[in-house]
């Protein structure tokens, strides 16, 4: 009935899909094909419209790179997360609220996405009660910290919570723009930045620490997510 759902919500203002219980490449092919075809049926430009993979089941999980890698039409990928739903079924986990039984999925998906080139990982959702806003924010964070920069939602009011754990902070901010303009004072100066050169403190600290110019890198690619964002 794939078909038949896409004639129901294809317009310009569709920006993607999700596509639930994959097993493998072979299902996102088939999703990319149907999305042409919808595209050209209803005027839209060909491969305009993103592909997200909900990884539910114990074979997507394995070949997460694979469906990643399978069409540029996948934007958005992470490692799926549900208290009793379909990855709980495929996998057996007993959940709790730190994680620790989804850690290896979340991180092994993380990585294979990220490999494939995706940009803005997304994880699943948060299991716990609606109201334990506390224990959001604790495992927001930890996906944060992760490596992840974002996280599907079930509850529109966890909406603004989510926002502030995975947006950059005003500290983080001075920090990679403070590195940026390190960077291209010394590049303007011909100086050697291909070591462990610059000095510079910690936000909130008073030593400084030896920077290389991979964390120039790193900070002039997380000042890209800033901008991406609107917070520059």
């Amino acid at each position: 009935m794939t078909l038949r759902d896409l004639a129901a919500v294809m317009s310009p203002a569709l920006k993607g899909i999700l596509l639930p219980k994959i097993e493998g490449p072979a299902d996102v092919h088939a999703a990319d094909a149907l999305l042409t075809c919808a595209e050209v049926g209803h005027g839209l430009p060909r491969g305009s419209l993103l592909i997200y993979p909900i990884l539910e089941t114990a074979n997507a999980i394995r070949l997460a790179y694979e469906i990643a890698m399978a069409s540029p039409r996948v934007g958005y990928m992470g490692g799926a997360i549900s208290r009793f739903g379909d990855i709980h079924q495929a996998i057996g986990f007993r959940w709790t609220a730190e994680g620790e039984e989804t850690l290896f999925l979340r991180s092994k998906v993380l990585v294979d996405a990220r490999a494939a080139g995706i940009r803005y990982p997304i994880s699943g959702m948060w299991g716990g009660r609606v109201d334990d806003v506390d224990g959001l924010r604790d495992f927001a964070t930890g996906l944060r910290n992760l490596g992840y920069y974002g996280m599907m939602l079930g509850h529109a009011g966890h909406v603004p919570l989510v926002h502030e754990v995975f947006s950059p902070t005003a500290e983080e901010l001075a920090y990679w723009q403070e590195l940026d303009a390190l960077a291209t004072a010394a590049e303007v100066e011909q100086q050697d930045t291909g070591g462990d050169k610059i000095l510079h403190g910690e936000p909130g600290q008073g030593e400084g620490h030896v920077v290389h110019i991979a964390h120039v890198g790193s900070a002039r690619r997380n000042l890209a997510w800033a901008r991406d964002l609107g917070l520059l």
